[in-house]
Parts: structure tokens; sequence; C-alpha cells
């Protein structure tokens, strides 16, 4: 498949080094210690992934999480921030392309998308300034941000695309009450 490499020389793997076991052969006989690397093992040496950060920024992340106490709460908002700068990271270090948005709205025609970071942006400080700067908006419209993300993520050029929709499950908006 594209993307595998056959390495040796291995202690386990999917199939036996003839070249290798020869050489244990030879070892042997000589009566020299043999290595145990005698397997081609298939690993994946190139990456093709894509990620789109999809985040809740509506009212209801504002919310403070329960049990982290009552002198300085933590709002969900603050959890997803530091969630952001942990995936960025984790994902600039693989070298995976990742773009980050965030949505609310008020009703199916007045959907908002941020758009915090582009594929293709370096992430610097002015990113970082964007996670920062996010605050909690109006009421939760997912299907839209969806809808645009999907279209955003669609010409990028990738053999693995994904969107994580991070937010606090708590879907609220005009026409979805309840």
């Amino acid at each position: 498949p594209q993307g595998i490499g056959r390495m040796r020389p291995w202690r386990d793997g999917e199939e036996l080094d003839y070249g290798a076991m020869m050489d244990f052969v030879t070892d042997r006989r000589q009566r020299q210690t043999p290595s145990d690397r005698l397997y081609i093992k298939r690993i994946k040496n190139q990456r093709s992934v894509s990620v789109l950060l999809l985040v809740d920024l509506s009212r209801s992340t504002a919310n403070p999480v329960a049990g982290t106490g009552d002198h300085l709460p933590v709002s969900v908002l603050d959890v997803e921030k530091q969630a952001i700068v942990l995936f960025c990271e984790a994902l600039n270090a693989v070298g995976d392309e990742f773009a980050i948005a965030g949505f609310s709205g008020s009703g199916r025609l007045a959907v908002d998308y941020y758009r915090i970071k582009e594929f293709g942006d370096i992430l610097d400080d002015r990113v970082f300034g964007r996670i920062g700067a996010m605050s909690s908006r109006r009421s939760t419209r997912m299907g839209a941000a969806i809808r645009h993300a999907t279209r955003q993520l669609a010409p990028v050029r990738s053999l693995v695309k994904l969107m994580i929709i991070l937010g606090d499950g708590f879907p609220n908006d005009v026409d979805y009450k309840q």
C-alpha cells in the first residue's frame, strides 16, 4: 500500500528476512552470537492526515465545569481552549495539516463561523492569540457549521480527512430548545 515501507532488521515483524536468517545460521556455525533480528516489518512512513477542529462557542460554554471549585470556577470554554492548545501542539509535532474554526448562532439563518486557523497557516502567536480571544457567543447551531466545515475540508489533498467537534454536548437554539 501507498506510504508503507519495508524495514529490516527487526526482532518481530510480518515476514522473515531470509538474508538475516542466512547470517544467523552462518554465525551459529562459526560459534558466534547470532543476531535475533530476523524479521521484516511494514511501517507506515508517510502520513497524509488533515484535521479540522470545530469548536462550540455557544453561550453554554461560559458555564462552569462541575467540581472545579467556588473560588476560581473553570468554564467549559476554558477547558476547550486548553484542549485546543494541546491538540495544536500534538498535530504540529507529528506534522499533520490542521485547521481550527468556532461556531455559534441564533436560528438557522444566523450562524456564525469563526476561522481561527486555516489549513496551511503556521502555528504562531497570532493563532494562539485567536484561541485566547475566543469567547462564548450565542446559541448552538451545529448543522450549518458542520456543512461549512465540510466544504472547507473538501479541497484538502490528504488521504485521511477528519473533522472533530469539540463542545459541551448541550445543543440549544431558537428552533430546538429543550
